[in-house]
């Protein structure tokens, strides 16, 4: 594989492994096994969404990732480190180049959009101009009305975070996810509690970043026609383990439809 750069302002970061490898990954919680030995590639550019039936690890195996929980054993190489090895400030430095969109947006209400996206900075600058868009310097808001204009709210770019829709809330934790020049993405349920119109455009809008700025993406989604349509493979889990690893375009929508139902059985 040659060597690739990820195309985010400010960033060039070159590998010859795929950006995201899994392998023999185990969880458990006490008594009760949630992994034995997860498998996953995630390649340069490429989005692939994490299905499967409720309490079959999708969360948790993004959660992982950023070792927001502790696997039981097994490895995850984010651009060829071993995250697992990590403490202290390489832990930080490492989470700081993964965006993470969760299903609560954790925005600042009373805060602006154009604010709330400029503390997607926070890692690579200190003080008052990555917390506040009066403060920031006109470097900083620039590129944060960048990202705001990508995902269609540069319009919205001083409106208060808690006058804005469910789904443009979603898009401002997009924005200030782009504002930590990401070297990967973890999307928990982009699309859950939208309306079908503003899914799809989330969706659509996380499949563009992917192809256009290379940056890999995984996407956990319960939406089979957003897999099916905005993602470029699909890894389905049942029972622990990676029961589907299937190219979308190869994908039939009858087969998944049937490997929901056999996970949640």
């Amino acid at each position: 594989m040659n060597a690739l750069v990820l195309n985010c302002p400010g960033s060039a970061v070159e590998t010859t492994i795929p950006p995201l490898r899994v392998r023999n990954l185990a969880v458990s919680f006490g008594a009760k096994r949630i992994f034995d030995g997860i498998d996953l590639d995630v390649a340069e550019g490429e989005a692939v969404s994490l299905i499967g039936g409720n309490g079959s690890g999708k969360s948790t195996l993004l959660r992982c990732i950023v070792r927001l929980v502790e696997p039981t054993e097994g490895s995850i190489l984010i651009r060829g480190q071993d995250v697992l090895g990590l403490r202290g400030e390489g832990l930080r430095r490492a989470r700081s180049g993964i965006g993470f969109v969760f299903q609560k947006h954790n925005l600042v209400p009373r805060l602006s959009a154009l604010s709330n996206v400029l503390h997607g900075a926070q890692a690579r600058a200190k003080g008052p101009g990555v917390w506040f868009q009066s403060l920031a310097s006109s470097q900083m808001r620039d590129e944060a009305m960048t990202w705001l204009e990508a995902v269609g709210l540069l319009p919205q770019a001083l409106q208060r975070v808690d006058s804005l829709s469910g789904g443009q809330s979603q898009r401002v934790a997009i924005a200030r996810m782009l504002m930590q020049r990401p070297k990967l993405v973890l999307v928990d349920e982009p699309d859950a509690s939208l309306d079908p119109k503003t899914g799809r455009e989330v969706m659509e809008l996380l499949h563009r970043l992917a192809k256009a700025k290379g940056v890999p993406i995984l996407i956990v989604s319960h939406r089979l026609e957003h897999v099916k349509s905005y993602s470029d493979r699909i890894i389905g889990l049942a029972s622990g383990r990676v029961a589907l690893n299937v190219e979308s375009g190869l994908a039939d929508p009858a087969s998944l439809r049937s490997f929901f139902e056999d996970a949640v059985s």
